[in-house]
């Protein structure tokens, strides 16, 4: 794999601001092992995140691209227990100031579905 940026790999999400206490350091070995894959970090510091945290970015990221999310998101695919679901929308629910009340509602929906 040729070197490549992190932001090439995946959403380029910027909800740091909102949910940046769910971000854990990668240690050491973990960034070794980015680099012997051939993945560059583009900054000295690369984090990771669990399943909820990077499903609430796809969802932010989706919905303020305007992207739709219904049938693109299928949660039972990541989280197929309902107390699971609901320790994501909790999180997801701390980005509603940083959202439109159109994005909101799509996001209410998508709910309603999964």
């Amino acid at each position: 794999m040729a070197n490549r940026n992190l932001l090439q790999c995946g959403y380029a999400i910027f909800t740091n601001a909102i949910l940046h206490s769910l971000l854990l350091p990668l240690k050491s070995s973990y960034v070794r092992t980015l680099l012997e894959s051939g993945v560059q970090p583009s900054t000295k510091n690369v984090f990771s995140a669990d399943h909820y945290r990077a499903i609430a970015d796809m969802i932010f990221d989706s919905i303020t691209k305007g992207h739709e999310i219904e049938s693109s998101i299928i949660l039972d695919d990541w989280l197929p227990e309902q107390h699971e679901k609901e320790k994501l929308y909790l999180l997801i629910n701390s980005f509603k100031s940083a959202v439109t009340e159109k994005q909101w509602q799509k996001i209410g929906a998508w709910k309603m579905k999964s």
